[in-house]
Formats: structure tokens, C-alpha cells, sequence
């Protein structure tokens, strides 16, 4: 783990011990039984793998998360002000972008080309010719042979902010969208910095994103897709549908410049999905620590090659318990679209980015996305039912 996470994990340790002495006790929800129990039987594979096979300190890492997840769960502690704080954040993030690009358009007409080089693409293991600048100091601007889009005589460039890939700046803005979305406070902010995040993750140019808007809309308006079906889709997309899917599109589509290189990027991160040294148990992480080892095989064949086929049960079993609360909130006729839209958002954003690409299961960006889908829903439902209750009686008093 980074020093940054380290010093992530001891804070937010420190807040849970701190307040479960405080409180005196834990609590168990009978609705959280089952994922409680099922997250301390990942947690001690984990720590069965590290001990047996070595894995780097990996299978340790997934292991704290994962304790800090149960105690997350049992400590109940509100923490709802958290998303608003997040949302505003992303907020002024995307405001930072949306003004970089105008500053751009009006002096230069968006052009970049002049601008001097601050991080070589090469260094960051660029497959293609790209390199990073960065206009007026604001924030990181990739230049690639292919990755400008000219509307005439203007030029639009992907907005990276601080970040050297647009999935990561992508994944974070779909989190504070998500976290606007939720949260309660002015509705013409909200509103105006929604607005917000839509244009920045259009400068942003992640079809990632946009796939998962998209994908989330249809998970809310369909309604037909539960958590073990979705559960399922998760699991065996990348292996049956994906690679599929874009060799259609490659060849029958015809594409080059750009789209080629958004379409080829996907494929990379998600991998072939061949399945290779499957086994029950695995075999030690650092095999294939390699990023592009990794990214070559996708995430079936990571978990089954790394943690085996028992490992694979387990985490998928653990998996669809995170996400049968969010499908029952779905079904509460109360709760607007916006607020399920929102939780929709999270859990497509950890499945594609921390799953899919980064290959990362557990992380402080994914706990966040679990307690928050595991969490939300029964809180948001007891609101919304406070909220219709009280306007009940305001029309009777009338």
C-alpha cells in the first residue's frame, strides 16, 4: 500500500474505534447478516492466500479493507454530509475544467500544439503517441497524434486535470455526480454544477463514462435486471460478450483515428478473456504483477489465476450481496429516479473502472462505493418515507 492509503486506513480506523467506544457496542443489521458474514469469510482467504502463496502484501491489503468494511457496517454512524461535501468538490473540479477549456478557445482557439511538453507519454507507458501539457497551469491536457477533435477552425482536447489517464479523472467526476445526485441542499446549485460534471465529462472524452451513464439509465428504467442477473452480467461479459462486441464493432464499423483508439483502449483494459492455470486455490499475485500481463487477461482470469475458482466463488457470492440492496431500492415506487440513478452510477463505476480496468478489488475509492451502495438505500428509504409522511399530514392539517 502507498503512504497515502496507509495514513487513509489509520484515520479512518482511528474514527471507527473511536466511535464504537463511544457508542459501547456494534450492531448488526439482520439485512447485512449475510454480506457480514460473507465479507469475514473473503477477508480470512485473503489472509490464508497471503500466508500460503506470498502475494505481495496484496491479499493483506484486501483483507484490511475488508475488515474496515465489516466495522463500517456495524459501527452506524451517519455520515450522509459526506456527499454533499464530495458533490461540491467535483463541483469546482469541473468548473477548473470547464474554464481551462474556454481560456483555450478564446486565446488559441483550442489549439495545443505550441504548448511545451511537461510529461512525456512514453513515461507513462502511452501505447500511443501521446504527451501531456498543461495550459494555463490549471491542469493536464493529453496531446496525441489522433486525440484532438477539430470542430472547423476550433479544437477541443481531452481534460485530464491532475491525472495522467482519463479514466481516473472519469471515475472520480461519476462518483461526486453520483454523490450530487444524493445529496439534499439548493436545488439551483445542485442543478447548475450537475450541468457541470455532463459538460467537463464531455471534455473528458471517456467512452468508458458515457457507457456507464448510459448503462445506468437502463438498469434504472428497465427494471427487469436483478442482483443475480447483474451479478452474473459482471462476471461473464468480459469473457462471453465483450471481446465479441469489439471485434464487430472494430471490423464491421470500420473505425480508425480516435474511435479506434477509445474502442482498442477498452479491449486492452478488459482484457481477451481467455481463462488460463485455472486451479482451486490460484497461485501467488506477483505471476503476473505486470500491467500488461494483467491487462491482457482481464478480471475472470486474474481472480481464477491468482485466487482460483474457490476464490472466485467467494468474492462473487460477497459481490452480489453488495449489490441486492441497491436492486431492492430500485423497487420503491417513493424514491425518485434521480436518487436510484445515482446509486446506479456507483455501482457501474466500481464494476468498470476498479474492477475492469485498474484490476484493483479493494481500495479506498471502492470501500467508499460499497458502504455507500450497501448503506444508501435503507437510509434514503427511510427518508423518503419521513418526507411523504410529513407532507401527509401537512395536507390533512390543511
Amino acid at each position: 500500500m502507498s503512504l497515502m492509503t496507509i495514513a487513509f486506513v489509520f484515520i479512518l480506523l482511528s474514527f471507527l474505534i473511536s466511535n464504537t467506544v463511544a457508542n459501547g457496542k456494534l450492531y448488526i443489521s439482520q439485512s447485512q447478516k449475510k454480506l457480514i458474514v460473507v465479507t469475514f469469510v473473503l477477508a480470512l482467504y485473503f489472509v490464508a492466500h497471503e500466508f500460503i502463496f506470498g502475494d505481495g502484501l496484496v491479499s493483506a491489503k484486501y483483507c484490511v479493507f475488508l475488515l474496515i468494511l465489516c466495522i463500517s457496517l456495524m459501527a452506524r454512524y451517519n455520515v450522509f454530509f459526506i456527499f454533499k461535501i464530495l458533490g461540491y468538490l467535483g463541483g469546482g473540479i469541473c468548473f477548473l475544467l470547464v474554464a481551462q477549456q474556454l481560456l483555450l478557445l478564446s486565446f488559441d482557439k483550442g489549439d495545443i500544439s505550441g504548448l511545451d511538453v511537461v510529461i512525456k507519454g512514453e513515461d507513462w507507458g502511452r501505447w500511443e503517441s501521446c504527451n501531456f501539457v498543461k495550459p494555463f497551469g490549471i491542469g493536464l491536457m493529453e496531446r496525441c497524434d489522433s486525440g484532438q477533435i477539430w470542430l472547423g477552425e476550433i479544437g477541443f482536447n481531452r481534460s485530464l486535470f491532475f491525472s495522467t489517464e482519463p479514466k481516473y479523472i472519469a471515475s472520480i467526476l461519476l462518483i461526486t455526480l453520483s454523490s450530487l445526485l444524493i445529496s439534499s441542499g439548493s436545488p439551483s446549485a445542485r442543478r447548475f454544477f450537475i450541468a457541470l460534471h455532463f459538460i467537463a465529462l464531455s471534455f473528458v472524452l471517456s467512452a468508458s463514462a458515457i457507457l456507464i451513464v448510459l448503462a445506468s439509465w437502463l438498469l434504472v428504467y428497465l427494471r427487469f435486471v436483478g442482483p443475480l442477473m447483474y451479478t452474473l452480467l459482471v462476471f461473464l461479459f468480459p469473457v462471453l460478450v465483450f471481446p465479441v462486441v469489439i471485434s464487430y464493432v472494430v471490423l464491421g464499423f470500420e473505425l480508425d483515428g480516435f474511435l479506434l483508439n477509445r474502442a482498442m483502449s477498452g479491449a486492452s483494459s478488459i482484457g481477451s478473456g481467455e481463462l488460463q492455470n485455472i486451479s482451486i486455490f490460484g497461485q501467488a499475485f506477483g505471476t503476473c504483477d505486470d500491467r500488461l500481463c494483467r491487462d491482457s487477461k482481464g478480471l475472470i482470469s486474474n481472480v481464477i489465476d491468482t485466487y482460483g475458482l474457490l476464490g472466485l466463488g467467494i468474492f462473487g457470492t460477497f459481490f452480489y450481496y453488495v449489490a441486492t440492496p441497491m436492486f431492492g431500492f430500485m423497487k420503491d415506487e417513493l424514491i425518485p429516479f434521480s436518487k436510484k440513478f445515482a446509486l446506479a452510477l456507483m455501482l457501474n463505476t466500481y464494476v468498470v473502472f476498479n474492477i475492469y480496468f485498474f484490476g484493483d478489488l479493494f481500495n479506498m475509492f471502492g470501500l467508499l462505493i460499497i458502504l455507500s451502495i450497501v448503506l444508501l438505500p435503507g437510509y434514503l428509504s427511510i427518508r423518503s418515507s419521513l418526507s411523504s409522511e410529513s407532507q401527509s399530514k401537512l395536507v390533512v392539517s390543511r
